[in-house]
């Protein structure tokens, strides 16, 4: 009995073990303009809406539209081009102000018919001052997602969209294709509906925009599977072969 269960957790690691082998995971942060872009924008996430939103912190305030990651997002891309972006971002003005969010993604071959979507310096592909080379992002559509507000942004919730809906820009995926930096990178561009059943003080003042829209710019970095869970799985299976060999299997 021991072996028949020592046997079928062997046999889930070995299902996790590949489900991540077929995909890439990357840590997601803040993308920070540099001497490429020129400008002074710092955000994973830009919400324009809220600086003109009163009754929060962010109301006024030129930092009111950017929200960081806290701590990093995740950023899952599996082996068929779909993707999952998830994570909690916090307000930079108030960081009690925040969404738990997941976006998925669907695969897509090409940019779109309005990419690539080019927003740092013309010399920086390949023009005298960086060589950023578009033709080798990888582009995914967004398919649905969800912001869920937490602590002070408790009752708000909106659907995610992509921004315009007919294909024109897709995420994109690339050295550069944060549009801010030149790190490896990611880029989309949402529109948000609010959903039913809000509940928050703000929500009148949400629901008389006519659009509510936002940006995601990251910097990613690829997170290896951790070496403690590949150590874990040989260690099932070293006594799961040892129980064999007791056993005279």
């Amino acid at each position: 009995m021991r072996a028949f269960f020592t046997t079928i957790i062997i046999a889930a690691m070995s299902l996790g073990l590949a489900a991540q082998a077929n995909a890439t995971t990357y840590s997601a942060s803040s993308a920070i303009s540099d001497s490429l872009h020129g400008g002074s924008n710092d955000h994973a996430i830009w919400l324009p809406f809220f600086e003109s939103i009163p009754g929060t912190p962010m109301f006024g305030d030129s930092n009111g539209s950017d929200f960081d990651f806290w701590p990093d997002g995740v950023l899952t891309v599996n082996s068929d081009g779909s993707a999952t972006l998830s994570g909690r971002i916090v307000s930079q003005v108030d960081s009690d102000y925040g969404f738990d969010i997941v976006v998925e993604f669907s695969g897509l071959m090409g940019p779109g018919s309005g990419g690539p979507k080019k927003e740092l310096k013309a010399c920086a592909y390949g023009g005298g001052c960086g060589d950023i080379d578009p033709d080798t992002w990888d582009y995914a559509r967004i398919t649905e997602g969800t912001f869920t507000g937490v602590g002070d942004l408790a009752g708000v919730s909106f659907s995610v969209s992509e921004r315009p809906l007919d294909n024109v820009y897709p995420l994109q995926i690339g050295e550069g294709a944060n549009n801010k930096n030149g790190n490896l990178g990611a880029s989309a561009w949402i529109y948000l509906a609010l959903l039913d059943g809000c509940s928050h003080s703000l929500c009148d003042d949400l629901a008389s925009f006519k659009t509510l829209k936002g940006d995601i710019n990251i910097d990613l970095i690829e997170t290896p599977l951790p070496a403690a869970f590949l150590l874990f799985g040989s260690g099932l299976a070293g006594l799961f072969g040892a129980g064999r060999r007791r056993n005279g299997s």
